[in-house]
C-alpha cells in the first residue's frame, strides 16, 4: 500500500495518496504527504481527526498558515494562526498592520 502510495505522489495525485495512507492507518504519512505540499490547513485537520501529529507539528502548521495569510495581507487570518503558534513576532507584525497598537502592549 505504500508502495502504491508513493506511486500517487510521484503522479501528483496527493488526495489518492492520502486515502490509501488513511485507509492502511497510517495518518503519520498522510500528514507528512501534505506537510511537504505546504497544504498546512490539510495538516491541521489530519491531526485534529486523530492524526499521529504532536504539538510541534501543530505549531508549525499554524506558523506557516499565519505565514500564507500574511503573505496575502489577511493581517487577522494572520494574527489569528500566528497565536496559535505563539509565534509573537508575527503577531506582533499583524497587529501593526491591523493599526491593533493597544493589543501590541
Amino acid at each position: 500500500v505504500k508502495q502504491r502510495a508513493e506511486i500517487m505522489v510521484h503522479q501528483g495525485k496527493f488526495d489518492e495518496a492520502e486515502d490509501l495512507y488513511r485507509k492502511s492507518e497510517r495518518k503519520d504519512l498522510a500528514i507528512q504527504l501534505r506537510m511537504k505540499t505546504g497544504e498546512w490547513l490539510r495538516v491541521v485537520q489530519l491531526i485534529k481527526e486523530g492524526g499521529s501529529g504532536n504539538d510541534d507539528i501543530l505549531a508549525t502548521a499554524y506558523d506557516n498558515l499565519g505565514r500564507q495569510y500574511a503573505e496575502r495581507s489577511q493581517w487577522q487570518q494572520a494574527a489569528h494562526y500566528y497565536q496559535l503558534a505563539k509565534n509573537y513576532a508575527g503577531l506582533m507584525d499583524s497587529l501593526y498592520y491591523l493599526e491593533e497598537y493597544e493589543s501590541l502592549e
